[in-house]
């Protein structure tokens, strides 16, 4: 029986100094069965060419070249392109493994419509491996419930998973446009549409972070304020929903006590703090009898104003 089909999104966008290395890690993967479609969002280096000279050597490896639209536009156009019954995204300055697609679709099974793996972190050469907890999968509803309330990247982040295609096709999801946080309103809703999801420990995708400095006061602001939107977001999502609703409402608390924690370590403006903790004051009460209310979350509300002491201490 012949294996599926495995569709591989690259978005690319001035990355020629790791496309090449990027794209030869995915051309080296032990699963045969694939298709590898690079949308070369409208870069102004020699990334397009590189993809196109890399394609003629390589049947598998389709370039799309489209005017720059950003991430989101490309992961959308990619989907539509894909031929695969199964769905994956890399980046363009990142790597797999060479048993990466292989692993992730043995993981796979006839009830599950994701599958998830560790990943390394590389900071210049510095590699730092992010495992998954000890769990083999997850319902859709306990998987979201989890996305929501813990808020790890290896459950928010787009490109460390195998998708059915099926999940963006039948329930309409798609990446926001200009949205630079894009995953983080995205993968909840196809976590909640999966009947299941599967987790593999195994850091299998190698992620670059090139940054390279500190975050400043304005982007941690900004940050802070696309989370709390987030949140929001998936209330509004899930408003009909009586089972996830309250977990995105609990979402919504996190972001605001992410605000005051900021504001503890001195990374922002004393006032966002202050504004937090109003709003913790104000909805505290409401927040009692949500039934996805955590141990911890009922402990920072009961302490109240001595919840800034209390972090300073642990912090």
């Amino acid at each position: 029986m012949e294996k599926p089909l495995v569709s591989i999104i690259v978005p690319a966008y001035n990355v020629q100094d790791y496309i090449t290395d990027c794209l030869t890690s995915l051309t080296l993967q032990t699963y045969a069965n694939l298709e590898i479609i690079v949308i070369d969002d409208g870069s102004t280096d020699q990334t397009g060419n590189i993809c196109d000279a890399l394609a003629s050597n390589d049947q598998r490896i389709r370039v799309i070249h489209q005017q720059n639209a950003g991430l989101s536009s490309a992961r959308n156009k990619g989907i539509i392109e894909s031929k695969g019954e199964l769905i994956a995204f890399v980046d363009g300055d990142d790597t797999v493994k060479p048993e990466y697609v292989e692993k992730l679709v043995e993981n796979l099974s006839e009830h599950d419509d994701i599958s998830v793996c560790g990943y390394l972190e590389k900071d210049n050469n510095v590699e730092k491996i992010v495992q998954l907890p000890a769990v083999e999968r997850l319902s859709g509803i306990e998987a979201t419930k989890r996305l929501l309330i813990n808020q790890e990247n290896y459950d928010l982040v787009a490109w460390n998973k195998l998708y059915r295609k099926k999940l963006f096709i039948e329930h309409r999801i798609e990446y926001p446009a200009g949205e630079i946080h894009e995953d983080s309103l995205t993968t909840y809703k196809l976590y909640a549409a999966a009947r299941q999801v599967s987790f593999c420990q195994e850091p299998l995708y190698t992620y670059r972070h090139r940054s390279g400095s500190i975050m400043s006061e304005t982007a941690k602001i900004k940050s802070l304020e696309f989370r709390e939107r987030a949140a929001n977001e998936a209330i509004e999502y899930f408003k009909n929903n009586t089972e996830l609703k309250p977990v995105a409402e609990i979402a919504l608390l996190t972001a605001k006590f992410a605000y005051l924690d900021c504001a503890i370590r001195g990374e922002i403006d004393q006032k966002h703090g202050d504004e937090a903790e109003s709003w913790i004051k104000e909805h505290k009460k409401a927040y009692r009898h949500n039934p996805s209310l955590t141990k911890k979350l009922r402990l920072y509300l009961k302490l109240g104003s001595l919840y800034r002491a209390f972090r300073g201490i642990t912090n």
